[in-house]
């Protein structure tokens, strides 16, 4: 895995605790929960694809070099969807509650920032 992705897998990890976390001041609003979950399934994916163990076994199975660059492609996907995800939805409903709950808005520019 590059090192960009794994700047950026390390802050969509904080950004996930942090909305954990904090699941009560956003629990009431729907659209949030729809788009945290995407967020967290496309979190995980990303997960999977970089993480060596789970990688290697799948390259034996189709071919090294061909697979690596079937992941290395699925793995600028995701990242391009998240980055995407969070600009378009996550980041605007944060905002939304920035007056109501301080803590969680620090927080979340916090994580958001440490890439």
């Amino acid at each position: 895995m590059d090192t960009q992705a794994a700047t950026k897998l390390d802050m969509y990890k904080a950004v996930e605790t942090v909305c954990m976390q904090h699941h009560g001041e956003w629990n009431t609003l729907p659209e949030f929960g729809s788009a945290f979950s995407r967020f967290a399934v496309k979190v995980a994916q990303l997960d999977l694809l970089t993480d060596e163990t789970t990688a290697d076994p799948l390259a034996r199975e189709i071919g090294k070099n061909q697979n690596k660059a079937l992941i290395g492609e699925h793995i600028r996907k995701l990242l391009f969807e998240i980055d995407a995800l969070l600009r378009t939805s996550i980041d605007s409903f944060v905002k939304f509650l920035r007056e109501e709950h301080r803590d969680f808005y620090s927080m979340y520019v916090s994580a958001r920032t440490s890439c």
